[in-house]
């Protein structure tokens, strides 16, 4: 089957064009071909077609070989040109080969023309499909190049070897806060900047770098600034093609904020493993403290009751009236015992009445048995709210003005709460001795932690300010669910008052 080639002829000479092609058709080509014999017509036909190669005589009257080469070179174009020529010397074949020429036969003897036609045709293609790589490797690598210069991941390449950096992407400054350029020139001042703690596992992955092994490893930095980094590290090794590993190359990952977000779900859990302890203690401290008082106040007073009743009943009649009248006192006491047990526990109007008669109610109890005046502002709090929020604000309130009580060595206490759509915002405020919280110890502050856990199992947040002799400000702020804090509408026209 005849081989396609589309030749361009630069000869002046019809006849020896006939037998140019007449061995080429010998050789099994089939050729498409023209001649020209002028700089225009070669400029004309390698602009107008595409040509496979080209053949030209090194004499023409007009024109000359060598000149048809500085063409073709000075157009870049990569197409094979192969002179043919009826004399030609030595020192002009030399001459046409530094022109460009990549071959050059004798016009009496065209029988090596179609081999070497073949020949720069293979090389032509061979050449081209370099290029197509070439191309196609740069396109990459400047895609690479980008891809490495913008990701957040800091991307390294270094050898195995000596550990010498090839590589270090810029998001590595942005991660180490130092410049890529110092670690380049001292790899070894890497190792420095890992925490104390985990220099093992570092080290670890240092020697499988040094033997070309893939590796996964996570350690902290330490950053100029003083702050700490978790890095995690993934190295794997380039193989060259006598399969040896001439390059390790990975990614370093920052991923404190994984870390922080799995050390405060750690602490969380922690904390409602602490409050749920905490609870099943206090729930237990209660029945402890109403078996004591049902014992002690309640099962005295009935023991006393009975043994009146039973004097009474072997008292003669005239006698009896004045153990009855006596059993009053003790009956009134009783009811006295149990009443303040049952408000201890929990106010029945906090059910019946809402927040803020409970409040006013416990403010001047409080007042009439500690001697201490409480300054009660409040806002909003004409509406009903839910059983667990209502008893929250109740019982913070009430623990902080205990807490006034034992602790303040006050005359006056400030109250503070206001309701609106969104929170219950309480402020109890003195001015007395204040105190150092970090050093109050467990059982004192368990007042503090049961007031903190109330605010915090509602999704708020309760602040205590005190320091020795400044007083104490404590601040809570209960979120409120809407579909369970309505308006009241008795009370929906009444003007909030202080």
């Amino acid at each position: 089957m005849e081989k396609p080639l589309r030749i361009l002829i630069i000869e002046d000479s019809e006849d020896d064009t006939l037998l140019l092609l007449r061995n080429l058709r010998r050789d099994g080509y089939a050729p498409v071909y023209q001649r020209v014999d002028s700089v225009e017509e070669v400029e004309t036909a390698l602009k107008t077609q595409e040509w496979d190669i080209i053949i030209s005589d090194y004499v023409l009257p007009h024109f000359s070989g060598l000149e048809a080469l500085r063409l073709i070179r000075q157009k870049e174009l990569d197409i094979p040109c192969i002179v043919v020529s009826g004399r030609i010397t030595d020192e002009t074949a030399v001459s046409a080969m530094k022109a460009g020429a990549r071959d050059y036969i004798m016009k009496d003897n065209l029988k090596r023309l179609g081999a070497a036609i073949e020949r720069e045709l293979a090389e032509t293609e061979a050449r081209r499909e370099r290029k197509k790589a070439q191309d196609q490797l740069q396109e990459v690598s400047e895609k690479l190049y980008l891809v490495t210069e913008t990701i957040q991941d800091a991307f390294w390449m270094s050898s195995p070897a000596d550990g010498a950096i090839a590589y270090l992407s810029p998001a590595f400054e942005e991660i180490w806060g130092r410049s890529r350029l110092w670690f380049q020139r001292l790899p070894q001042s890497l190792s420095d900047t890992i925490h104390p703690e985990d220099c093992q596992q570092y080290a670890e992955s240092s020697r499988k770098h040094a033997e070309g092994k893939d590796y996964t490893v996570e350690y902290r930095i330490l950053r100029p600034d003083g702050s700490v980094r978790w890095i995690y590290d993934r190295g794997y090794p380039i193989y060259g093609e006598d399969g040896q590993v001439v390059m390790m190359t990975g990614v370093a990952r920052d991923i404190t904020p994984q870390k922080l977000a799995e050390s405060n779900l750690k602490s969380a859990e922690s904390n409602l493993r602490n409050m749920a302890n905490r609870l099943v203690r206090l729930q237990e401290e209660e029945r402890r403290n109403i078996a004591r008082e049902l014992h002690d106040q309640v099962g005295q007073s009935l023991t006393g009751l009975k043994l009146m009743i039973n004097q009474a009943m072997r008292s003669p009649k005239e006698n009896a009236n004045s153990v009855l009248s006596e059993a009053q006192l003790v009956v009134t006491e009783l009811i006295r015992q149990v009443r303040e047990m049952s408000l201890t526990l929990r106010p029945s109007m906090l059910d019946d009445l809402g927040l803020l008669p409970t409040l006013l109610w416990h403010i001047e109890r409080y007042t009439s048995q500690t001697g201490i005046k409480v300054n009660f502002e409040h806002q909003g709090l004409q509406r009903t709210f839910g059983p667990e929020m209502g008893t929250a604000a109740y019982r913070i309130i009430q623990e902080a003005l205990t807490n006034v009580a034992r602790y303040a060595r006050v005359s006056e206490v400030s109250v503070q709460i206001s309701a609106d759509d969104d929170a219950i915002s309480l402020i109890v405020e003195d001015f007395g001795r204040g105190f150092d919280l970090s050093k109050v110890s467990t059982k004192e502050s368990a007042g503090i932690s049961g007031m903190r856990e109330r605010a915090q199992l509602l999704g708020g947040s309760l602040v205590i300010k005190t320091s020795p002799g400044t007083g104490t400000c404590l601040t809570a702020e209960l979120p409120l669910n809407k579909t369970i804090a309505n308006q009241s509408a008795s009370t929906s026209d009444s003007p909030p008052h202080n």
